[in-house]
């Protein structure tokens, strides 16, 4: 057997799993990649403003400074 991947448009997504539906089941299996799913969701919430990237240099201070907070007192 062989992999392929395939980028369906989600409006047409139903509509080509009822076509591939029709063939044998044991030559087609459908495996979603819900990884790719999870980072593409987050990118679209980045393009559209609903999430805000944050700079590697500033997250990683931010992080240090709740750090040494928290463990300040060791």
């Amino acid at each position: 057997m062989q992999t392929i991947t395939l980028y369906v448009e989600e409006s047409f997504l139903q509509t080509f799993k009822e076509l591939i539906s029709h063939y044998p089941k044991d030559k087609i299996s459908i495996k979603e990649d819900y990884l790719a799913m999870e980072l593409e969701r987050r990118i679209q919430d980045i393009d559209t403003g609903k999430e805000k990237l944050t700079v590697y240099e500033d997250g990683m201070a931010d992080m240090m400074d709740r750090l040494r907070q928290k463990y300040a007192h060791l």
